[in-house]
């Protein structure tokens, strides 16, 4: 099933953090086949710019691949930098990772990353795309 999105509602851009797989990866596609360009954003490059080259091709949008680590503070002066030219009308923030197993033997350096990533990596992502026209939407997997 696809869902339309509304370019004139969204504007030409989307923002899809967590991007190169899964759920992200879908996302993306489906924004893409909206016609909306997507502005795609992982750790993992290759799997990026793989992803950008297909939905340009197949829905006839634009890309722009970021790889970046968004459990790193700070990561969002570098997303700010590398989008400033855009006009970002949506955000679907789908960064993120579990930690399978005991909670008492993971290492805590491990867990501290995890929950930068899981949870202040969207905060700071929601909080750069305030949308003050009212007009874009941030959503979020979590």
């Amino acid at each position: 099933m696809r869902a339309a999105l509304d370019r004139e509602r969204f504007g030409p851009w989307a923002l899809v953090p967590g991007a190169s797989s899964g759920i992200g990866k879908e996302f993306a596609r489906q924004i893409a086949a909206s016609g909306i360009n997507v502005v795609l954003v992982a750790r993992r490059d290759a799997l990026l710019a793989e992803l950008g080259r297909a939905i340009s091709q197949e829905f006839d949008v634009q890309y722009r691949a970021l790889a970046m680590d968004l459990s790193q503070e700070g990561f969002i002066a570098g997303l700010a930098d590398a989008t400033h030219d855009l006009d970002i009308g949506l955000v679907v923030s789908n960064a993120g990772t579990p930690n399978p197993g005991e909670f008492q033997k993971l290492d805590r350096q491990l867990l501290q990353t995890t929950l930068r990533l899981n949870t202040m990596a969207h905060l700071d992502i929601a909080h750069h795309s305030g949308f003050p026209s009212g007009g874009g939407r941030v959503s979020s997997k979590l």
